[in-house]
Formats: C-alpha cells, structure tokens, sequence
C-alpha cells in the first residue's frame, strides 16, 4: 500500500490493484489515517489516548488515578518509588512513547502491555486503601467498590445479550462491545470441510456491506497448503488464471448477496467436477 508505516515517512507509489475492493481496503482507511497523523499530530496522539483509556480502563479503573492524586505527598518524585516501580513506570513510557510513532493504531495493538495496566491499577488501589479523609476510611471503601462494581458489570456483560440489552457501538470499542457477528462464512467452511479434498471459491461482491468488517475473502499465510482457498470473482478471465493455478482444486462460486449464501460449483470449470 502506498501510506507507509510512520507519518514522518513519504507516501510510496500506489501499486496496481486488480481488485477494487482490494484498493478500497488499502487505500482508504488506511490512507486517511495516515494523512491524519500528518496534518493532525497532537490530535492523533489524543485520539489514541482516548482510544486506549475507553478499552482498557474506562471510567470505574480510572478513579484509582484519581484518588492517587490526592494520596501522593505534594512534593512526591520518581525517586520516591521502589525500583520495581520505577521499572513498571519505565516500560510504560517506552511502550506508550512506541505506540504513538505508527500511523495506524488500533485498540488490540497495545494488547502486549494489558497485564502492565493492570498492575499499574493493582498497585494504585494498593497505594490509596490506608487514605483516611476526616479519620475516614476512604481508600478502603473506594477500593472494595471498584472490585464489586467490576463483578457487577462482568455479570452485565454475560446478560445482556440474553436480556437484549444493546451493547456500545463497534467504533467505540470497549471490554464490553461485541464481536462482529458473521456466522456465515464459518458454516460454508464446515460445509466444505465435509466434502472433503481441496477448494478455491470465487466471492461475488457483497453489496451494502463493509468490507473491512465483514470480508469473505481472507486466507491463511500458506495459501497454497490450504484446503479452502478464497478468492474474488473478477470476471471469467482473471479467474481462470486462479482455476489454472488451482488445477486440482475443487472450484466454486457464492453469491453472499443471499440469505443464506449460495455455494454452487464454479461454471465451466472442469475442476469443479473433479472428485
């Protein structure tokens, strides 16, 4: 693809695509992050604070930081903490610092540093459960809320899609939000699977339909040891290159325009007969 992977880099030639929905993929979301991280840089930096703070905290795990702002002596330093926490606190820097140099994040990129999170949510509600405010147990009662209302929100989490309760929106993701739904492909695989042999299908173009989230073609990194290969349905000529590739391959067509989708044996395709 033509945007590369750092902003401070120039864009690189655009390459040939054979595929439209291919370009589309490319060239659009993650160009437009690209050019944003250029002209935007603060803003993107913000962006994946925000980003990062909605997945992996939100707001009950960030009342811990809050209370520690008023657990801290006034003129606490680094040198005040413990090496073990000076090392925590140094590998978030240079993991935080490592995250805003990509023009492109998203939320499971940081995925690596979930458990120093926690631990940094751990040791905060550690830091403030002996505050008092008025020969009031404060941290105490903070610290026993946030651990309840975690469970709380656990069991919400589990009901409600049982109960119907609609969950956040896919572009605000959270711990909570659902997992794309398309049980579609994973049923045509098993069909495929049961027959047996090797197979190359050919995807009509999904009308209405994101691509970027919902995307019938997609393969294993060994494409040609796969025993289902997936392709786009580029017209009678770009796809006879892939059946002759293929040639021993059992061929099909589906048309996900459907419901359900529809598998039919590629036409004209001598390999689509084969056993």
């Amino acid at each position: 693809m033509s945007a590369p992977s750092f902003p401070w880099l120039p864009l690189k030639p655009m390459p040939s695509y054979s595929s439209p929905a291919m370009r589309s993929f490319y060239e659009g979301s993650a160009l437009d992050a690209f050019n944003f991280a250029v002209h935007h840089p603060l803003s993107n930096i913000f962006l994946r604070i925000f980003l990062f703070w909605l997945f992996y905290l939100g707001p009950m795990l960030t009342l811990p930081f809050l209370m520690l702002l008023l657990a801290l002596p006034f003129e606490a330093k680094l040198s005040d903490f413990s090496a073990p926490k000076q090392f925590l606190l140094l590998v978030a820097g240079a993991s935080f610092t490592g995250m805003a140099l990509p023009a492109i994040f998203l939320q499971h990129y940081a995925a690596p540093v979930t458990a120093l999170v926690y631990a940094f949510v751990l040791w905060t509600m550690r830091y403030i459960r002996p505050l008092f405010i008025r020969a009031k147990p404060v941290g105490l009662g903070i610290t026993r809320a946030i651990v309840v209302s975690c469970v709380l929100l656990v069991c919400v989490r589990i009901s409600a899609p049982i109960l119907g309760i609609p969950l956040t929106r896919p572009k605000l993701t959270t711990w909570a939000s659902e997992n794309y739904k398309f049980p579609e492909r994973p049923a045509t695989v098993s069909v495929l699977k049961n027959l047996g042999g090797l197979h190359l299908v050919f995807v009509v173009a999904q009308k209405g339909t994101d691509q970027i989230e919902f995307d019938w073609v997609y393969n294993a990194a060994d494409i040609d040891a796969s025993k289902i290969v997936w392709a786009r349905d580029l017209g009678p000529a770009k796809n006879q290159e892939l059946i002759n590739y293929f040639s021993l391959r059992k061929v099909w067509i589906l048309d996900p325009n459907g419901t359900p989708p529809t598998l039919t044996p590629y036409p004209s395709s001598q390999a689509a007969q084969r056993r």
